[in-house]
């Protein structure tokens, strides 16, 4: 079945509540883990800097300062900062997909060598967000206590969340 076909069933099913939305999303992950969207998900690398961005690189803080804004508009900085951007994005996006696909997926003996799977790959792209995503800091890829989620709430959260709710922001 390919994915058009497959997708309507599923959408279908769902609708006609001939699944619950649990088993919806268990499908849709199980969909995800197939081989031929497995291999799509890949650690993408930074491209090579031009030979302006890294003399950039060499600078002495202070001389960074002192670059002058033009030099990000040329147009081989302009290429290779949008293409480490994209890199970055992506990565970020497949740490955070993978995550909820382990969310998705009931926490069962069936389901352990799909954890398995899905954990092998996050430890790669861990690996490399340590290494090159400048925020949030490395700890914040490993484990979290609930300590430490209560601690990064805010004190006025429900006055951030009603404002989120009322569509101000």
């Amino acid at each position: 079945m390919n994915s058009p076909e497959r997708q309507a069933n599923l959408l279908n099913d769902l609708r006609s509540n001939k699944i619950t939305m649990a088993q919806f999303l268990h499908d849709c992950a199980l969909w995800a883990l197939e081989p031929q969207c497995w291999v799509e998900v890949v650690v993408k690398q930074y491209p090579l800097p031009p030979p302006e961005y890294e003399e950039y690189a060499r600078l002495s803080p202070k001389d960074k300062l002192g670059m002058k804004p033009e030099f990000f508009q040329q147009l081989p900085i302009k290429l290779y900062l949008q293409a480490r951007s994209r890199v970055l994005s992506w990565n970020k996006g497949k740490y955070d997909q993978l995550n909820t696909l382990k969310e998705w997926l009931p926490d069962t003996q069936e389901n352990f060598k799909y954890y398995e799977m899905i954990d092998i790959k996050l430890s790669e792209f861990i690996r490399w967000l340590k290494l090159f995503y400048p925020e949030p800091s490395p700890k914040s890829y490993e484990e979290e206590t609930p300590e430490d989620k209560k601690e990064e709430q805010p004190e006025n959260i429900g006055a951030i969340l009603s404002i989120f709710n009322a569509g101000i922001v």
